[in-house]
C-alpha cells in the first residue's frame, strides 16, 4: 500500500497499483501533463530549452489556477530577474501571505487585491539571491487564519486528485501546485498545520521547521510565537537544500538563530544509541485516526523502523489536547497585534464575515488568560522535552483522515479540531515536524506520515525523513 517519493517527477509515487490509481484520478483532472514541467528543465545545461520550460510552466500555473484555484498571481515576466546560484533552474511559488516585490500579495483578501510590496520576505530574498525563479503566489485561507483553503480573492482551493475535496488549508494552493508538478516547490508558513495539512492531503512533502529558524518578517500570515516558514517539495533532498537557503539569523528577526552547514541528507543520523521512535495514534482522544489512516501510517511506522540499522519503535501515549485552548488564545492575540502592527486592520471592513469573526474574538481575550496560556505553553514545553528523554522522533498519521469533500466540511464544527488534531502542538512548543507520503487508502486518497523532532534538531529530523522515504519506497 505504500508509497515512495524518491525524484522529482512523474515516477515519484509509481511503487504500487492504489498509487497509480490515485495518479490516475489526478489526470483526469489535471490533464496528461501534470508533470512535465519539472522534466522540461536540462538542468545539466541551464540556460538550454529554460525560456520554453518556462514557458510552458507558466501556461500549466494558469491551468491549474481555472481549474483548482491554486494560484492568485503568476508571473509575467521573463528571465531577467533570475539570479544564477546555487538553486538556478529550481521553480518556486509562494504562499500569499509572504511578501514578493515583483508579484501581488493580498494575503487572498480584498482588502489588498491590489497591494506590491517594496521588498521580498527575507526567506524570499535568500532563495531569489540562490538562483531560485519565482513563478507564482499560491490562494490560501485569508490572511492563513483558517484551516479551508478559501479566500475571498482566489475561491476554494482544490484538491489536484479530486476535485470535490479539499486541498487543506491554509496553504491548500501551495499543496495543489506541488502536487501537480507545476514547480519544484512551494514556499509556505505553518503556523499550526498549514503545511503539513494540506501536503498529506495532497500527497506531497511537507516541512514546518523549528521556531526561529526561518526569519518571519515581510507576511501577512506568521504569528510570532508559533510560524515557521517552510515548503512543499517532493523530495527531501530539495527540502533540505531550500531549508539550508531560507534559514539563519536576521537583524530584523531577534528570534531567529544563527545558520549552520548546508546539510547532507544522505549522511547517517547521528546519536551514540539506536534511534529511538515514538508511534503515536492521535495526540487528542477526542480524535481517533480513521481505519484506513490508521492501518497505512503505523504499518509504514514499522517499516521505517525495520528499515533502519539500528532502531526502536515504541507506543506512546502523548495527550496534547488540554493544552489547546491555551494555544488557541496565543494564536488569537498574536494574530491580532500581527495585523495592529501592519496597519491592516484599517481595511478590516473588506475582510471575510469569518475572518472578522476571529478578530472580534482576539479582542475579547484578556491579559490574565494570555498570561495563563504563556504559563501553560511553558507546562507544555516541559511536557515535550521529557517525551524526548526517552525518543528521538515521534510518529503519527499527519491527519486522521484523508481529504474530505467540501460540502461535508461546509459549516462542520468538528473539522478544525480534527483536522489540526496531530499538528498544533509543534507550533506551539517549537518542534520540526515533516510529513511525508505513507501511501494510499482504499478510496485512492494519500495519506501523510508525520515526523516530529526535538526543537532545533531540524537536520536529524531532515536525515530521517530521507531515510523513511527510502524504507517506503
Amino acid at each position: 500500500m505504500r508509497s515512495g517519493a524518491a525524484d522529482c517527477g512523474r515516477g515519484a509515487f509509481l511503487h504500487d497499483e492504489d498509487t497509480q490509481r490515485m495518479l490516475t484520478r489526478r489526470d483526469a483532472f489535471l490533464g496528461t501533463a501534470a508533470a512535465l514541467t519539472v522534466a522540461a528543465f536540462d538542468r545539466s545545461s541551464n540556460a538550454r530549452g529554460f525560456p520554453q520550460a518556462r514557458t510552458d510552466l507558466l501556461l500549466r500555473a494558469r491551468e491549474l489556477r481555472e481549474k483548482h484555484h491554486a494560484f492568485l498571481a503568476i508571473s509575467d515576466q521573463g528571465l531577467g530577474n533570475v539570479r544564477d546560484g546555487p538553486l538556478s533552474g529550481i521553480t518556486v511559488s509562494v504562499k500569499d501571505d509572504l511578501f514578493t516585490k515583483d508579484l501581488l500579495t493580498t494575503g487572498g483578501s480584498q482588502a489588498f487585491s491590489e497591494f506590491t510590496p517594496a521588498y521580498d520576505a527575507v526567506p524570499i530574498a535568500r532563495l531569489r539571491r540562490a538562483g531560485v525563479d519565482v513563478f507564482a503566489k499560491c490562494n490560501l485561507a485569508e490572511f492563513a487564519m483558517h484551516v479551508r483553503p478559501w479566500s475571498p480573492l482566489g475561491g476554494e482551493c482544490l484538491n489536484p486528485i479530486d476535485r470535490s475535496r479539499t486541498a487543506g488549508g491554509s496553504s491548500g494552493g501551495s499543496a495543489t501546485a506541488v502536487a501537480a508538478g507545476v514547480g519544484d516547490a512551494s514556499i509556505a508558513t505553518d503556523s499550526g498545520g498549514s503545511i503539513r495539512g494540506p501536503a498529506a492531503f495532497c500527497g506531497v512533502i511537507g516541512f514546518c521547521p523549528s521556531n526561529g529558524k526561518v526569519p518571519k518578517i515581510g507576511s501577512f500570515g506568521t504569528n510570532l510565537f508559533f510560524t515557521g516558514i517552510g515548503s512543499f517539495t517532493r523530495t527531501v533532498e530539495l527540502t533540505a537544500k531550500l531549508h539550508f537557503h531560507m534559514a539563519g539569523y536576521d537583524p530584523t528577526d531577534p528570534e531567529t538563530l544563527p545558520a549552520r552547514d548546508e546539510l547532507d541528507v544522505e549522511a547517517t543520523h547521528g546519536g551514540s544509541h539506536p534511534t529511538r521512535f515514538a508511534w503515536v495514534t492521535t495526540f487528542d482522544p477526542q480524535c481517533p485516526p480513521d481505519s484506513d489512516v490508521l492501518k497505512i501510517t503505523r504499518d509504514s511506522a514499522q517499516q521505517i523502523s525495520r528499515g533502519s540499522i539500528s532502531s526502536s519503535l515504541q507506543q506512546e501515549t502523548i495527550d496534547m489536547s488540554p493544552y489547546r485552548a491555551a494555544f488557541g488564545v496565543i494564536s488569537d492575540a498574536d494574530r491580532l497585534s500581527q495585523m495592529g502592527r501592519m496597519g491592516s486592520l484599517k481595511q478590516q471592513h473588506l475582510f471575510s464575515a469569518e475572518t472578522r469573526e476571529r478578530l472580534e474574538r482576539a479582542r475579547k481575550r484578556t491579559g490574565s488568560e494570555y498570561s495563563l496560556a504563556m504559563y501553560e505553553r511553558g507546562l507544555a514545553s516541559l511536557y515535550c522535552s521529557e517525551i524526548f528523554q526517552k525518543f528521538d522522533f515521534i510518529l503519527s498519521p499527519t491527519v486522521p483522515m484523508v481529504a474530505p469533500r467540501i460540502a461535508e466540511i461546509e459549516g462542520s464544527p468538528d473539522f478544525a479540531q480534527r483536522y489540526l488534531s496531530n499538528l498544533w502542538w509543534t507550533n506551539f512548543v517549537g518542534c520540526p515536524a515533516i510529513t511525508i507520503p505513507a501511501g494510499v487508502g482504499s478510496n485512492g486518497l494519500p495519506i501523510g506520515l508525520q515526523i516530529v523532532g526535538r526543537p532545533d534538531d531540524d537536520d536529524n529530523l531532515l536525515r530521517i525523513a530521507a531515510q523513511a522515504v527510502k524504507a517506503l519506497s
